[in-house]
Parts: structure tokens; sequence; C-alpha cells
């Protein structure tokens, strides 16, 4: 009897396997929705949709990227969520949003529990960034400002917890510095801000608003000097230790897609991403195309949301 049971969930096991092939082989039946965490006109909003057209040319579906904006990705995640797993819905991410919204202490979902990893999309560096006729020169200055006796030096970023938020807390922890946090939507909001001099600086992911002249650049967080904006210092020149800071970003869907389908996603992105056009669009702009497995991916959530809990209990960040 355990003979006939073993070969009977072999060929289970074959049948489901054929159909989940020959599922992936129909893929995709409709058009992809892929929903985008953060406000349109950003730069990443920009490459996001440039990469959804490549992946529509080699799906043969329409891949619609939909903004839904709002409390550091969360209303964007519960939507992926709701979803189908069936590989007809995906969501960009980024360390901040997949880090954050895990450890909150209202949080809903687990984005190492709750999203299947697909590929891994990009890496930026993130840069200090003035108003063009700022005075300050260097992070030095900027934190030389913050700890004269009744300073308001302020800096900008995309919301409590994000990426561009923790990575100011890792300088203010590190060199004593007291900076005033004042959280937006989106990137394209704190760059209008330090133009309107609402804030003193931020911390800007790509290269775009530099090379226009929107802002000065002071500092870069990568461990090493970034090829596109060589005159930039490190934030390491000014405090030392290991501090590198590399935005990134990853495509996720829904908990449960089949394997089949994440495989067969994961190579267009692949293709897609490998592409010269898309290499000098995605370098222009400062950001480097890097696809990867979902397993990568998969890695970068999972520390993401552990460095992202010890710089909190560290900074003690207050989360609603």
């Amino acid at each position: 009897m355990k003979r006939v049971f073993g070969w009977m969930a072999v060929l289970a096991g074959v049948a489901w396997g054929g159909n989940a092939l020959a599922g992936a082989a129909a893929y995709p039946g409709k058009p992809i929705r892929l929903i985008f965490p953060w406000a349109p006109g950003s730069v990443i909003d920009a490459l996001t949709r440039s990469m959804a057209e490549g992946m529509a040319a080699r799906l043969g579906q329409p891949v619609v990227v939909e903004s839904r904006a709002g409390a550091n990705g969360m209303i964007a995640a519960q939507q992926l969520i709701a979803a189908a797993p069936d590989g007809h819905t995906l969501m960009m991410g980024n360390e901040g949003s997949f880090g954050i919204n895990t450890v909150r202490p209202n949080a809903t979902y687990d984005a190492r529990r709750d999203f299947t990893p697909v590929a891994h999309v990009a890496t930026t560096p993130l840069f200090i960034v003035v108003h063009p006729a700022s005075p300050y020169r260097s992070l030095a200055d900027l934190i030389a400002a913050a700890r004269k006796p009744g300073a308001r030096v302020s800096y900008g970023s995309i919301g409590v917890g994000s990426s561009s938020h923790l990575a100011i807390e890792k300088i203010s922890l590190a060199s004593g510095t007291p900076f005033i946090h004042v959280p937006y939507k989106g990137s394209a909001e704190v760059i209008t801000s330090i133009q309107g001099g609402h804030v003193t600086f931020a911390y800007n992911g790509g290269l775009m608003n530099v090379h226009e002249g929107r802002v000065r650049a002071l500092a870069v967080g990568s461990a090493r000097r970034y090829a596109g904006a060589p005159d930039v210092p490190t934030v390491r020149e000014t405090l030392g230790g290991d501090y590198d800071e590399m935005a990134w970003f990853g495509l996720v869907a829904p908990r449960g897609t089949p394997a089949a389908i994440v495989e067969r996603l994961n190579a267009v992105v692949v293709e897609t991403l490998s592409q010269p056009a898309f290499k000098e669009k995605f370098s222009a702009l400062g950001f480097d195309p890097a696809p990867g497995s979902a397993a990568m991916l998969a890695g970068k959530i999972d520390r993401s949301v552990s460095g992202t809990a010890q710089i909190i209990r560290q900074a003690n960040i207050q989360l609603d």
C-alpha cells in the first residue's frame, strides 16, 4: 500500500508540475498591473515605466504602471497582497518600504512572508543635496551648523522610516549631531521643498536633479566615490567608519505566485535591463541596472528588515 501511495504521490507531483508549466507557457493571459508605491514624477518612476515597456514587448501583454503613493508604500503593498497570485499583479519596492513596513508596531504584513520576490532591479547611491545657492559646501559644514546653539538645520525625506530618513539618522548617530526631520510623500516634493528653502538638505537618490542644477551634491553615501559624480566626496571621508548607503529596488509578486511564473518574469526583467539602451538610460540618471535573481532579492529584503529594526532602536525613532 505504501508503494502504491508513493507512486500516486509521484504522479500527482508530475501532474501538478505539468499544470504549472502549462500555466507559465500561457502566461500572461491579460495585461499586467505593476503597482508603483510612490508619487509620479520621480526618476525611479520614469525608469519603472521604461522597464515596463521593455517587459511588455517581451511578454506580449501591456505592463501598466499604477501609482499608489502614501504611507511609505503600505497602501501599494496592501493592494498587492489582496491580488490573485497569478503573476498579473506586481509591485516595485525598495529597501525602505520593505523594511519599515515590516517592523512597524502596527504592521499588517511581513515583507519576508507576504511577498514573492521576483527580481532585483537596480541600485543608486544616495546623495546629500542642498539648494544650489546654499552656503554649505560640505557635509562637515552641515554638521558644524547643526551643532550651534539654537540651530535648526532640517532635512526632508520621503517618509518616517524611509531609506532617506534612516540614512540621515545613521549620520546623526555617528556624528552626534541633531538634525530636524521633515517627512514628505515623495522625492519630487523633497526637491521642491529644498528649492523653496523649506528644508536645508536631503538625502536623495539619482543624479538627474544634480546634473540639471536643481540641487547641489555635498556627499555621497556609497563606500567609494560614484563614477557618475567623481568630484563628490563620500560620507566616509567626513565621518570615517564603514558607512555605505546604496538604495536598491526590486520587483515582487503576491505570496503563492507559482515558481514557473516567477522564473519567467525574472528572465524577462534580466533580459530587459541588460539591453545597452536601458543601461545608458539608467546610468545617465544616476542609477545602475542590477538585474538579479529572486533569491538575491529575498536576501536583501531580509537584511533590510533586520537593519531597519536596528537603526530604529538605536535612534529611538517613534513609529505610528
